[in-house]
This record gives structure tokens, C-alpha cells and sequence, in this order.
């Protein structure tokens, strides 16, 4: 009986042993049976990790793979190259024209660029200039003016009327006889001359002294608004420089989606040839390739403009032969810096320091003082003249002879009645006062607004 069963024993065991021999059919997973028995040592390279070790079997066994312990790290798979990088690898081909020449500009080399040549930013530092000299044209009529003046004059001696008697110690006397047409008129002098030293001094003109003050508040709105058109330009020339870069990348992702049409279709090619799917396949892939191929050309175009609306604003200037090649090329990455703002704190912070609504201010002010200049035309004005004067003697033109005094005026004017044409002027300027009081009524809260729609955008 205990021979049987051992018998018995061996007999299941040479089976167990049979059935683990044999190689593993396709649908199991292979993984290492544990077994009681001591296996035979695993040889394993201790200078860098190895791969996934097998056990050494007999050829008509096979192999069978040690899944990696949980201590081991994976072995690291090459990145794809990212889409920015490829971006910049971007040839003839892929853009559409060519870049070669074509000057690099970084962010801050193209704020630069813009602050230095953009037509708008050039126009607002000539605009201040423009009232510095309105200032001095207008200070310069209330200050003292003084200038010479000269008149000379020459009349030809058979223009003058004859006498037949010559006046002389205040008594008639006759003229010489055989004089002919001589006499007194011979006695005169041709040339006469007058030479005058005047100046000029406005001692009341309410019109002019408030045309000053508006001229100040004109070069205040002048300042205010350079300020406004540079952040505008900063802020335009950013835009514009990552929307370069976003629209560059959008041509590798459009060509990406070109190709993976591509190989849809050829795929759907080969299994139409080999009889595994309908025609329809085919047709359906066709249609899906021809309606993405005008977005990768839309994508090249809008990458054309783009940089040709940053040349614009940079003030770029034309380089004839470039009509095949664009004007520049950036150099940049788009990057994400989180900033945290408080929205009410942003918002009165730009009511308060916003150059644009400073300059409405100022333009207020200033049409505030224009109503003010045309008030003045209804108001008198009081003038002064003075100076010396030199006039040549009437018997002799030499400079040793001459008549030499001083001359004082003083002139006051006062439109009683003008027919309502200061009354007309009065009505202009407080008109335009008007609109400028509804623009800045307008703007004030139409920046705070446009400043909260912005910061709710970038909060979603």
C-alpha cells in the first residue's frame, strides 16, 4: 500500500513537471512561477542597470521576461521636440516665403525699436514742442515789444510845385530874377528820411492772459498724452510679438494634423486594396485631408500678417528687393507668469495714474480758459506806445541835421457793440466745453470698466 502511493506521488509529480516545460501559449502572461525548489543563479550586471533579465532556458523551452522590481526606475524614453522648438526650425517650405536676412528681434529689442520709431509715439514728442511753442507765441504779446522802423524817401525836383517868392525871417521875398524855374523849390531837399525806435506794451487784455493759462494746461494734455501712447505702444508691440510666435506654432500644429491625414488616408488606401474596408472609407478620408490643408495655408497667412502688422508698429522701414522675404523674424518663447492682483485695488489705481484720463483733465481745463479768451473780446483793452524818433530836416537830408524827440501813445479799444459776433464766440467755446466734459464723464468710467472686463478675463 505505501509503495502505491509513492508510486502515486511520482507519478503527479513527473506530470507537474511535464506541464511547466512547455512554452507558454500567446495568450497567457509570462511571469516567473515561485516554486519551493532553489533556482539557479541569475548573472546581473551591476555597472548600469540592465534591462529586463530572462531566465536561461533550454531552446525548445523559450524565455521568459522578470518584470522589473518596484525600486527600479523605467528607462527614460526620448522626449518629443517641442512645439516651439520645431517652430523655430521652420524653413521656406513650411512658411511660404523666406526669411533669410530678415533682422532677430527679442521682446525687449522690439519695445525698443517701437518707442524709438513708431510713427504715433513720434507725432505726440513733436505735439510737445508744438505747445512749448504756442506758449512762447502767446506769453510773447503780453511781454514788451521793441523794434525799429525806417522810411526814406526821394522825389524828383520837377515834381515840385514853383513859387515866385521865398519865405525868409517870416517875410515874403520875390525870387531872384534869371532864376527860371528855380526859386524856392531848389532850395529843398530831395531825400528825406525818418528813423523810429518804438515799443509796445499791452497794459489790459483779459483775452491774452487767460490764452496763457490755457497753453499750460495745452502742454500738460500734450505730456498726458505721449504717456498714453507709449503704454499703448508697449502694450500693442507685445501683443503682436507673441501673436507672432503663437501663429508660427499654429503652422507646426496644422502640419502635424496635414500629416496625420495623410497617413490616415494612405491607410485606409491599403486596407481598401486588400478588401477589408468599403470605398467609402477611402472618400471620407480624402474629404477630411482636403478641408484641413486651407487651415495650414490659413495659418501660413496669418503668420505673414502678423509680422508684417510688428514691422508696422515697430516703424520698420521699407527695404526694396523685399517683397519675397519678411521684414524680421522673433526670437521668444511664450511663458506664463501668474501675478496676483487685487481687482479694486487695480481699478482705483487706475483712476488715479491712467495717463489718458489725466489728459482729458487737462483738455478741460484748458477749453475752460478758451470759453474764458472769448469772454474777453466783450472786455476792453488798453495798449502803450513809446520810442524815439529821427526825421531829416525839410532844407537839408544830412545826419548832423536832423530832428530828434520822443513819442508816447496809449490806445484803448472797447467793442460796446459787435452785431453778436463775441456772443457767437462765447457759444462755440462753451459747446466744445460740453464735449469735453462728456468725454471725460465717459471715459472715467468707461476705463474703470474696460480695466474690470480685462481682469475678469484673465481670472477665467
Amino acid at each position: 500500500m505505501r509503495k502505491s502511493l509513492l508510486g502515486f506521488a511520482l507519478t503527479v509529480s513527473l506530470v507537474a513537471l511535464a506541464a511547466t516545460g512547455q512554452d507558454p501559449s500567446p495568450t497567457q502572461t509570462p511571469f516567473p512561477m515561485p516554486t519551493d525548489t532553489p533556482s539557479p543563479p541569475v548573472l546581473v550586471s551591476t555597472a548600469t542597470p540592465s534591462p529586463t533579465p530572462a531566465f536561461g532556458l533550454s531552446p525548445g523551452a523559450g524565455a521568459l521576461s522578470v518584470p522589473p522590481t518596484p525600486n527600479e526606475s523605467p528607462i527614460p524614453t526620448p522626449s518629443p521636440t517641442p512645439i516651439a522648438e520645431r517652430a523655430a526650425a521652420l524653413g521656406e517650405s513650411d512658411l511660404g516665403v523666406s526669411e533669410e536676412g530678415a533682422p532677430v528681434f527679442r521682446i525687449d529689442q522690439a519695445v525698443i525699436t517701437a518707442l524709438l520709431q513708431n510713427p504715433a509715439v513720434l507725432q505726440a514728442l513733436e505735439q510737445i514742442k508744438l505747445t512749448k511753442g504756442v506758449i512762447l507765441q502767446i506769453t510773447a504779446q503780453a511781454l514788451p515789444q521793441i523794434g525799429p522802423s525806417f522810411n526814406w524817401d526821394w522825389t524828383d525836383p520837377n515834381l515840385r510845385p514853383n513859387t515866385s517868392s521865398a519865405i525868409v525871417s517870416g517875410a515874403a521875398v520875390p525870387a531872384a530874377a534869371g532864376g527860371g524855374v528855380g526859386g524856392l523849390k531848389n532850395l529843398r531837399s530831395d531825400i528825406t528820411y525818418q528813423v523810429n525806435v518804438t515799443g509796445t506794451q499791452e497794459i489790459i487784455n483779459y483775452s491774452n492772459w487767460r490764452a496763457i493759462r490755457g497753453s499750460f494746461f495745452q502742454r500738460d494734455s500734450a505730456y498726458f498724452a505721449l504717456r498714453n501712447i507709449v503704454d499703448q505702444t508697449i502694450a500693442t508691440v507685445k501683443t503682436e510679438f507673441y501673436q507672432v510666435i503663437v501663429n508660427r506654432e499654429l503652422i507646426v500644429v496644422q502640419e502635424d494634423s496635414v500629416s496625420l491625414l495623410e497617413s490616415q488616408l494612405k491607410d485606409q488606401q491599403n486596407r481598401f486594396e486588400a478588401g477589408t474596408v468599403p470605398r467609402f472609407n477611402v472618400l471620407q478620408a480624402q474629404v477630411q485631408l482636403y478641408n484641413q490643408i486651407p487651415q495650414l495655408i490659413a495659418a501660413r497667412n496669418s503668420y505673414r500678417i502678423s509680422v508684417l502688422q510688428l514691422a508696422k508698429t515697430l516703424g520698420l522701414d521699407y527695404v526694396p528687393g523685399t517683397r519675397v522675404r519678411l521684414p524680421l523674424r522673433v526670437s521668444g518663447d511664450l511663458s506664463y507668469i501668474p501675478r496676483h492682483i487685487d481687482l479694486l485695488a487695480a481699478l482705483e489705481q487706475g483712476k488715479r495714474n491712467r495717463p489718458f484720463l489725466k489728459e482729458q483733465r487737462a483738455n478741460v481745463l484748458n477749453q475752460i480758459e478758451q470759453v474764458h479768451v472769448a469772454i474777453g473780446s466783450w472786455l476792453p483793452t488798453v495798449n502803450a506806445n513809446g520810442g524815439g524818433e529821427w526825421q531829416s530836416g525839410e532844407f537839408n537830408s544830412s545826419f548832423g541835421d536832423v530832428s530828434k524827440g520822443w513819442l508816447t501813445t496809449v490806445t484803448g479799444t472797447w467793442p460796446i457793440f459787435d452785431s453778436g459776433m463775441a456772443w457767437g464766440k462765447i457759444q462755440q467755446q462753451r459747446a466744445i466745453l460740453s464735449q469735453q466734459e462728456i468725454i471725460r464723464r465717459r471715459c472715467s468710467p468707461g476705463g474703470a470698466g474696460d480695466s474690470a472686463s480685462g481682469f475678469e478675463f484673465a481670472a477665467e
